[in-house]
């Protein structure tokens, strides 16, 4: 069974930069721990919405705890969503 994982969460203007550089390093380490490359993605009408896109994860006990411990450096007060989808 497929699973996809979108994580999402808007950055204020003021930490749009060290959120760029926060989202970088997450999918990096997540990349590194459990072989996932993941992709950063903006919402077109608000561009201060952010996603995570993590396609076709194989291990998701592997990988929910590497996005947890990447996710330890985040931003405070800038709370991320994080949604499972399964499929064929």
């Amino acid at each position: 069974m497929r699973r996809d994982y979108f994580v999402y969460y808007h950055v204020h203007k003021r930490d749009a930069e060290l959120a760029l550089e926060h989202a970088r390093a997450i999918l990096a380490s997540v990349a590194t721990a459990c072989g996932v490359a993941g992709r950063l993605a903006r919402r077109a009408e608000d561009p201060l919405t952010w996603m995570e896109i993590y396609e076709n994860v194989g291990d998701a006990t592997a990988f929910e705890s590497a996005l947890r411990n990447a996710e330890h450096s985040w931003i405070p007060d800038t709370p991320r969503q994080r949604e499972c989808f399964v499929g064929d």
